[in-house]
């Protein structure tokens, strides 16, 4: 017995001496340094859109819960504590990320524009004047038209059509044929009366015969059902029809989307989506009778098919619009 106590001796101190000699040559771990915050420089997004910014740090395991970030102007751009930022409004703001010691940081100037002037063929917001507004300056030709208040009111900010001759004429090019593309039909309306014909024409450019052009209007009391939405593709070509009915004297927003691969057209009415016709033809890119607004082309038709009403915010696209930016069109003020 006596023998082993030397022995459990140097074992304790063996023991000892490794456990110091660990403690003196394992490094204390140092925080990890950040070299860099890095996002894009600039960004160009829509009103409405909802992003994740993509952020790069240096080293990649460093931890960025604690950042920082910030907006210049949150009426255009909101950002989370995470960099997710909200669109609102049209405008620049500059967003910014810090680190939480305030060692590195990075920017974006965020550039917002308003989606619903992508695609625009033509526009006509009638504020008294008959000029597109669209790059393509599609300016139109007025024939006894007078100004109006708009929905809200607001003084020649609409024109009325009187039902017997008043229209508006635009000249033919070929982007207003709406050939082999996608296409969407919008437009204020309020109407005084159904006419006892088929109905009136908002928007009609076409020839007659079949498959020569194509017509939107508001059907009358010789279609059956008068009141409701239609679009075709001149004569007796396939029609597509809606289902809810424009009520007289008041405002309503009408809009027409075709989706030219799937070949269907859907109708919406007052933002909502009212219903679909699929096997609908694209319109004839031959056509080149000029466009007119608030009646048919008087070369095709005796009856005319003449809108008695207020017309305002006409506007022609060659792409769909998506069902956010037709309610966006019903809800907005601007427009």
């Amino acid at each position: 017995m006596k023998k082993r106590i030397p022995f459990l001796g140097a074992l304790i101190i063996i023991a000892i001496y490794s456990a110091c000699n660990k403690e003196h040559h394992d490094p204390v771990p140092q925080p990890v340094k950040l070299q860099s915050i890095t996002i894009t420089d600039t960004l160009t997004a829509y009103i409405g859109n909802v992003l994740q910014m993509d952020l790069k740090v240096d080293p990649t395991s460093f931890d960025t819960s604690k950042f920082s970030w910030q907006s210049s102007d949150t009426s255009i751009v909101s950002v989370s504590k995470t960099g997710k930022i909200t669109v609102k409004n049209e405008g620049i703001s500059k967003l910014s990320v810090t680190d939480s010691a305030k060692t590195k940081s990075a920017t974006c100037l965020v550039t917002v524009k308003d989606s619903l002037s992508i695609g625009l063929l033509a526009y006509y917001p009638f504020n008294n004047s008959l000029n597109d507004f669209s790059p393509y300056k599609n300016d139109g030709k007025a024939n006894d038209i007078s100004s109006t208040a708009d929905k809200f009111g607001k003084a020649n900010s609409a024109f009325y059509f009187n039902g017997l001759s008043s229209h508006i004429a635009v000249k033919d090019n070929q982007a207003l044929r709406l050939s082999n593309t996608n296409i969407t039909l919008s437009a204020w309306v309020k109407l005084d009366v159904y006419n006892y014909s088929y109905g009136v024409n908002i928007l009609t450019k076409h020839h007659s015969g079949v498959e020569n052009g194509w017509a939107w209007g508001i059907t009358g009391y010789g279609f059956g059902t008068p009141g409701i939405v239609t679009y075709g593709t001149g004569g007796g070509s396939a029609a597509a029809r809606g289902t809810r009915t424009i009520s007289l004297n008041q405002w309503h927003l009408v809009t027409s989307v075709y989706d030219l691969s799937k070949q269907q057209l859907s109708i919406y009415v007052d933002g909502t989506f009212d219903n679909v016709t699929n096997n609908m033809p694209a319109p004839n890119m031959n056509t080149d009778a000029d466009l007119y607004i608030g009646r048919d082309n008087p070369d095709v038709s005796a009856e005319g098919y003449l809108v008695r009403g207020s017309v305002d915010e006409v506007r022609i696209y060659h792409r769909a619009l998506s069902a956010y930016e037709i309610h966006k069109l019903f809800v907005s003020k601007k427009y």
